[in-house]
């Protein structure tokens, strides 16, 4: 049950990183500044990185 809630955080911040990446390039509706984008991409990177380890265990 553990690796399943793992995998689904993992999935999400993968899916989230996407996301951004995509609202960053692309003027959409979501007025965000760029520099706040980034930083919620890389802290979405340590979550991967955090439940990818979690995962391994």
């Amino acid at each position: 049950m553990k690796k399943t809630r793992y995998l689904l955080f993992f999935i999400i911040c993968i899916l989230y990183i996407i996301v951004s990446t995509y609202i960053l390039f692309y003027d959409g509706p979501i007025n965000r500044p760029k520099l706040l984008t980034i930083l919620l991409m890389l802290s979405a990177l340590a979550g991967a990185f955090y439940s990818f380890k979690k995962m391994k265990k």
